[in-house]
């Protein structure tokens, strides 16, 4: 076994992952797109498609490739067994878990269920053809003549769509990546982004939610375009070309850093989108200006339920929401609420109250008022002439 032919095995099974991923990007984003079945992941709250296409795909794609290579090695005389080539299937699933746990950075959206799913049947694919199918290349592509048995071809099929009947009840976008992994994915990120760039940041409560959609479109422009893709971007500039830098992916044609990226997205959504703070926290309104960013219905729509997130972590974390302003914003509106609330001394100016007052502030029955009363020794004044006529006594002159 010459350790050459799977590390060649490994590059090749790291482009197919990359491939499945384009040609999936491709049928999707294609006019009637969402017809083709193939579902990508965004943050949404209404994400509900069937995954049986992407299984299909992640079965099917790499052992098609594993037919291929093993007619071209058998054509051209190449020395490479079908059981080596069976380890190009293993390297495909073992790079989708290292692309997404530790390249992309996305080890909080890994559904174990559904990648078991995809090796445990991709694998099981391969081993029939190596074992079964493979052992005798001149018999792998048959002629159309010798398929004459057309019954078979018809049980195939139906076997098939029951098959795949069967994944869309099982495997749905909202079942493999749920939102409870959706939203501490995106609190992940926050706290990674806002530990490295909280020294180069200036919050204000006059800006404070503005911030908070500068993190929300910080997290999805990073989840799109991952510092592998934005070192590419830097090449592509160093070669003349014009391209979106930065973390918050700032067209320009001179490499611009993270930090001046954040504070260029911040001006433009302050001066040019925003103009000043958000006022509101109501999705279309968010929508709204992550469309002015950046014009497309999905990722205004991902921009948004990332804020949603977002903005209810922060507002449930004590020390977050002191540096967000998030607990003075309603203090003028408390105060006033306060002061409604507090009973109203009837003669307010000389601060006097009545004994139905002192119950209502204290929440005290009138007999232990007048406990306390007379243990404290406190003297209490009564309206004189009030006094005469309910208890139809009067006072010594002088």
């Amino acid at each position: 076994m010459e350790w050459y032919i799977y590390a060649l095995l490994f590059v090749i099974a790291i482009v197919t992952v990359h491939l499945v991923s384009w040609v999936g990007n491709v049928l999707h984003s294609v006019p009637n797109g969402g017809a083709s079945g193939y579902a990508v992941f965004t943050f949404r709250g209404d994400q509900d498609r069937s995954m049986s296409t992407n299984i299909l795909m992640n079965i099917l794609f790499p052992n098609i490739v594993l037919i291929f290579m093993h007619m071209f090695c058998y054509k051209e005389k190449i020395d490479v067994s079908s059981d080596q080539l069976f380890y190009y299937v293993c390297f495909y699933y073992t790079y989708r878990i290292i692309l997404i746990c530790f390249i992309l950075r996305r080890k909080e959206l890994l559904s174990i269920h559904y990648e078991f799913t995809n090796l445990i049947l991709g694998i099981l694919v391969a081993l029939f053809l190596v074992k079964k199918f493979l052992t005798i290349p001149e018999q792998v592509f048959i002629p159309i003549s010798e398929l004459v048995n057309e019954f078979w071809l018809v049980i195939i099929v139906l076997v098939f769509k029951f098959v795949i009947l069967i994944f869309d009840k099982i495997f749905r976008q909202n079942t493999v990546v749920n939102e409870n992994m959706l939203d501490e994915y995106i609190r992940n990120k926050f706290k990674k982004f806002y530990r490295k760039y909280k020294d180069n940041l200036y919050i204000t409560k006059d800006d404070n939610r503005l911030w908070i959609l500068v993190f929300s479109i910080m997290i999805f422009e990073n989840y799109n375009r991952g510092s592998i893709i934005r070192i590419i971007e830097k090449i592509k500039i160093h070669f003349g070309f014009t391209a979106t830098t930065g973390i918050m992916q700032i067209r320009s044609n001179k490499n611009i850093s993270d930090e001046e990226s954040i504070s260029l997205a911040f001006d433009k959504l302050k001066n040019e989108i925003v103009i000043g703070n958000v006022e509101s926290d109501d999705e279309s309104q968010i929508e709204y200006y992550a469309e002015q960013y950046n014009p497309d219905k999905d990722y205004s729509k991902s921009v948004s339920f990332i804020y949603q997130h977002l903005y209810k972590y922060i507002s449930d974390n004590r020390r977050l929401k002191h540096e967000f302003y998030l607990d003075n914003n309603n203090q003028g509106e408390k105060e006033k609420t306060e002061q409604q609330d507090t009973p109203i001394c009837p003669f307010e100016e000389n601060n006097y109250v009545t004994l139905d007052d002192i119950v209502t502030m204290s929440g005290l029955k009138k007999k232990q008022v007048w406990e306390k009363i007379k243990k404290k020794k406190v003297v209490a004044y009564f309206d004189e002439d009030i006094v005469k006529e309910v208890f139809k006594v009067g006072f010594p002159k002088g």
